[in-house]
């Protein structure tokens, strides 16, 4: 290990080599570095790249890899990753806005200064943070995909670039009847998809995905499949009165073959793939501003089932949010949210006598450590 030269015809070439790991059986690795002296001088300078790679945990054999162009990669990852994903139209569109935007850089060439500077370029431009995050996070996978594939050596770049802070703002839902009036105003074939997504809570690429296989209406519950929801987790929702004549009504006309026998949702005995002109049509007719978009269906049943009553723990479930913290933004729905804590306002009771946080035999916490004295109590906390 180490470097070494070899005599040819028109002169000498300089070499490296070196094992990783710096075992007897890590892989031998041997590069290539230039003829002459500077040869020599540039071998030295490399080994101790290599090296000092090796004793920070990475391979170096990563740095020998062939530049790939960013367009190409965009393509493949297309073709390979987003076609078998959960969301593979929200993917490539986001992937070839970044394939324009980066045409003609190879993928070890865009830097994290680059990143930065093309998010910033799009937020003047009037591009929401939301939006400019979401490219940023498509943009991490696509190099997270290729360092797995070994395309790209090293850290993904996008790790350090900017991302803007999101509020969650104002959780828009619709009232009974501005839900009455999209359904009465939806074309035939829609009606019972607005009507699953507002009974279930279900995303659009859940619901469109819904095969006959995963509903029990006999027991009364669906389930949405693990491998079409966010989260990658089977989610089990009951099914309500109203739910389940809209689904007998279609399973009057399932088919005995073909799309129409396996998905719940179809049109003309062809599964729905895009609802987004129909659901835009049939928001214009009833009268709904721009905000409503199909997910504000699964707002709506959100919101619902809190202003029922019902609690963000057994909604987080319904929802398939991986932590409470998704759900409770729609706590502050519940009638009796704020209201409860109103049993903590004003002076304390009369009797209740708050201990001298002086006192050297009471915790300053309020828990105290010392006994209390006779007629005192304990300020509940």
């Amino acid at each position: 290990m180490g470097i070494y030269r070899r005599q040819l015809s028109n002169g000498e070439e300089w070499y490296i080599s070196y094992r990783f790991p710096q075992t007897r059986t890590g892989r031998l690795i041997r590069e290539r570095v230039g003829p002459g002296a500077k040869g020599k001088e540039d071998a030295k300078v490399r080994l101790g790249e290599r090296l000092r790679d090796i004793r920070n945990g990475s391979d170096p054999a990563l740095r020998i890899i062939k530049p790939r162009l960013f367009e190409d990669v965009v393509d493949e990852f297309n073709e390979k990753y987003v076609a078998h994903s959960r969301d593979p139209r929200g993917y490539k569109n986001k992937a070839l806005v970044l394939r324009r935007a980066f045409a003609g850089k190879t993928l070890q060439g865009i830097t994290t200064k680059d990143l930065d500077d093309y998010i910033s370029e799009r937020r003047a431009a009037g591009s929401s943070g939301s939006t400019c995050n979401r490219a940023r996070a498509v943009m991490h996978v696509i190099y997270s995909w290729s360092i797995k594939r070994g395309y790209f050596g090293g850290k993904n770049p996008v790790g350090n670039a900017k991302k803007f802070p999101e509020s969650p703002g104002r959780t828009r839902f619709l009232s009974g009847a501005e839900a009455d009036l999209l359904i009465e105003k939806a074309a035939r074939h829609l009606k019972p998809v607005i009507i699953c997504a507002l009974h279930t809570g279900g995303r659009l690429s859940e619901i469109l995905t819904l095969r006959w296989e995963d509903v029990d209406l006999e027991r009364g519950v669906l389930y949405f499949a693990q491998q079409n929801t966010k989260s990658g987790k089977q989610r089990e929702i009951p099914i309500d009165a109203t739910l389940a004549a809209a689904l007998r009504e279609r399973r009057k006309v399932r088919s005995i073959s073909g799309d129409a026998r396996m998905f719940v949702f179809t049109y003309r005995g062809n599964r729905l793939l895009n609802i987004r002109t129909g659901f835009e049509k049939a928001r214009d007719r009833a009268n709904l501003d721009e905000g409503v978009t199909f997910h504000i269906l699964r707002h709506t049943f959100a919101s619902w089932f809190v202003l029922n009553g019902g609690d963000i723990y057994t909604l987080q479930r319904l929802l398939g949010h991986s932590t409470i913290a998704m759900t409770q933004r729609y706590a502050h729905l519940s009638s009796g949210f704020l209201q409860a804590g109103t049993r903590f306002f004003g002076a304390p009771p009369a009797a209740t006598t708050v201990p001298d946080s002086r006192d050297p035999q009471v915790d300053p916490s309020g828990q105290g450590s010392g006994s209390q004295g006779k007629g005192e109590e304990r300020v509940s906390r």
